[in-house]
């Protein structure tokens, strides 16, 4: 089905009624598959049931407390099993309250609205994190309210529940991208709208549902929504179809240099510079390993160099845009020259350190580059990074050059025994797993951190083509393709992947721990000349093979 989010899988809480039951269908008539879940299981059955009607196998639900943590983990689960995955979360359960001023409130009132407005949304975020990460691009979307950004008299819980809610979806969205994680996580704040959420209002305006918005536009000096959950939800549809079109902000890497501030006297006027093939070479290799175009990686270079001519850390440059956006109608029947010039805005930290590029860098591509520094230096950059990233690098060192360890990814697909075809699939499927990696799912015995558990065998992306995405993995796995050791040279592990016709093979130390994977790229790179991508293809045919 095409549509706008045709092909996400959706968890939406609170979905059975009001502002959740709108965007239940929104989604479902964009293309999404649902998982409707609301503390009144029946509700959220019967609309699953219309959508299901309407949209043939859209939309399952289930009863959900999302006040239990034991039924987030639940809900979260077969939610996953159910639509092959998860890769947007919709946090929009949420109650409200009595009107009571500071000291009539009551510690039931606070503590029921911060258990359903606040805490489900931590509770949400931390059980789907693993499965969007595994989808990932993926999104969290949570339903905060006008009332968390502006204050009003006797809402207390409310508001102060509801701005949580807004600054907890900072700190998760900071978390992703801190961590490469490639989910995106959003709060949306409506202004009120006709839900169950209004009925204390309402009331005390002695039922007049009119007067109850004119006194809220009035504290809340905004205009009230009405009933447009529709509007709300047809605007979440089209964000949500957004994200994947986002630039990621890894993709960009670390700057780093001597932070020096330009004076006027110092601005270029004309000035052209030719890359000898060293630097050619380098810029390509950068873009195969973060998956960025060329066009990339020179702009961010113009914006750190706009950086430090002006002192300035944010710096505004033009962008040409061409092409036809796919998303308007008729675009393909008019007439005319589609082209742009947008704003490009960059945030150029000038105190990044070398050690911060080091760790946006993968494991063995950095530790390639520290072994062309002397020991002072490879200990002090080493010390400078984050622990954990320091860690696989400092193992990679330890081998010795021309071994499969020296030259192997220390980060593969790693997968338990009981792991679904499914979740397999949605693994394989993030954009940073290069496609020679993706291609084997190595499995083995907690824990999946290098080095694992003892290694029990492999499973091929194109076997697990051929199974449901029920299927444990444990069950098709490949037995018989034999592991290299950390220690074999790299003439055996070139023998070995031309022998079995593979792109991709395990790495296990002596206890029989996986310790990483050799890829095609990963040996391409060591038995190619380093000028390779310099070299003129007759010289290439007459130079004599390594």
């Amino acid at each position: 089905m095409s549509g706008r989010v045709a092909g996400k899988r959706v968890l939406i809480t609170g979905g059975a009624g009001g502002l959740g039951q709108a965007m239940a269908w929104m989604m479902a008539r964009e293309g999404a598959r649902l998982a409707i879940s609301d503390v009144d299981g029946a509700a959220a059955e019967r609309l699953a049931q219309a959508i299901n009607d309407e949209i043939a196998d859209a939309a399952v639900a289930y009863a959900h407390d999302v006040r239990c943590d034991e039924d987030w983990a639940r809900v979260v689960e077969v939610a996953a099993r159910d639509l092959g995955g998860l890769s947007v979360l919709v946090n929009n359960a949420g109650v409200g309250g009595p009107l009571a001023f500071a000291e009539d409130d009551t510690v039931e009132n606070w503590q029921r609205q911060f258990e359903i407005n606040l805490r489900s949304v931590m509770l949400g975020c931390k059980h789907a994190m693993p499965h969007l990460r595994a989808a990932a691009p993926a999104a969290i979307v949570n339903i905060s309210s006008l009332a968390g950004l502006v204050a009003a008299p006797g809402m207390g819980a409310y508001n102060a529940t509801k701005a949580g809610v807004w600054m907890y979806t900072k700190t998760v969205a900071l978390e992703a991208a801190k961590n490469d994680w490639n989910v995106r996580c959003n709060s949306v704040h409506p202004v009120f709208i006709k839900t169950p959420i209004l009925d204390p209002f309402i009331a005390m305006a002695g039922g007049d549902q009119d007067k109850a918005h004119e006194r809220l536009a009035r504290e809340l000096e905004s205009e009230l929504a009405g009933n447009h959950s529709s509007e709300f939800a047809d605007m979440l549809a089209w964000v949500n179809s957004k994200f994947d079109r986002v630039l990621r902000s890894s993709a960009m890497g670390a700057v780093f240099g001597s932070g020096r501030e330009a004076t006027s006297d110092q601005l270029p006027r004309d000035h052209s510079v030719l890359l000898p093939a060293e630097i050619t070479s380098a810029v390509d290799d950068l873009t195969r390993a973060r998956g960025v175009t060329v066009s990339t990686v020179m702009q961010f270079a113009w914006a750190v160099l706009l950086s430090r001519i002006t002192g300035q850390r944010t710096v505004v440059f033009g962008e040409t845009v061409s092409g036809r956006p796919a998303d308007l109608d008729g675009v393909e029947t008019m007439v005319g020259l589609f082209i742009n010039t947008l704003p490009a805005v960059a945030d150029v930290d000038p105190g990044a350190r070398a050690a911060d590029v080091l760790e946006e860098m993968d494991p063995d591509d950095a530790a390639d580059l520290l072994h062309e520094l002397p020991d002072s230096q490879q200990e002090l950059l080493l010390e400078r990074m984050e622990p954990e990233d320091a860690e696989d690098v400092r193992r990679l060192l330890e081998y010795e050059e021309g071994t499969a360890g020296s030259l192997m990814t220390p980060v593969p697909v790693i997968l338990p025994p009981e792991a679904t075809v499914a979740e397999a699939m949605a693994t394989i499927r993030q954009q940073e797993i290069s496609p020679a990696l993706a291609s084997l799912v190595i499995v083995a015995r907690p824990p999946l951190e290098t080095p694992t558990g003892r290694f029990l065998g492999v499973v091929h992306f194109q076997r697990l083509l051929r199974y449901p995405p029920p299927e444990a993995i444990g069950n098709i796995m490949d037995k018989d393709l034999e592991p290299v050791s950390d220690l074999a040279p790299i003439a055996h592990v070139t023998r070995e992947l031309a022998t079995y016709n593979l792109t991709c093979i395990p790495v296990v130390n002596e206890q029989d721990r996986v310790v990483g994977a050799v890829s095609v790229d990963d040996l391409l790179d060591h038995i190619l000349p380093d000028d390779w991508r310099a070299m003129d293809l007759d010289d290439a045919e007459t130079r004599p093979a390594t």
